[in-house]
């Protein structure tokens, strides 16, 4: 496909993951399908990557900290699920460093489909890593920074 296709409910996961979309168009999309609109560019993302994947992510309390896993202090590895606490910080980033190498760069396209990819272990985000990072090999893949970065 060389057009970008419209963002809407008819597009599949995969064609999503293939094209970029501004925060307007990710919260317009969430607007018409009454998910929220608020968070950053990677919630909404992760958002509406999980209601085109057909499972819709109940909403987050962030005061609360629900999250089974102390992503700052635990000790993470493969097993470690991933859930709605999750944090890119550094505890998580050595983690994946160890795990991946010295190439881990932990970009919006990854830290989006961690998001939105409750319930699944640390083992699948680094496959998922690899896989995302295989796109730089496609000569039609060109990846844009999001104009909030």
């Amino acid at each position: 496909m060389t057009q970008r296709p419209p963002l809407d409910a008819d597009l599949s996961v995969d064609c999503f993951y293939n094209w970029y979309w501004t925060r307007e168009e990710l919260s317009a999309f969430c607007q018409a399908v009454g998910l929220r609109q608020n968070g950053s560019k990677a919630d909404l993302f992760a958002r509406v990557h999980a209601h085109l994947a057909g499972r819709d992510q109940p909403p987050v309390d962030r005061r609360r900290g629900q999250g089974a896993v102390n992503w700052a202090r635990d000790t993470l590895n493969t097993e470690t699920i991933i859930d709605e606490g999750v944090s890119f910080g550094p505890n998580f980033r050595q983690f994946m460093i160890r795990e991946i190498g010295m190439d881990f760069v932990c970009h919006g396209d990854f830290m989006a489909w961690v998001k939105g990819h409750m319930g699944l272990t640390l083992a699948d985000a680094i496959a998922a890593w690899r896989a995302l990072e295989a796109r730089k090999h496609d000569p039609e893949f060109r990846r844009e920074i999001a104009a909030d970065n």
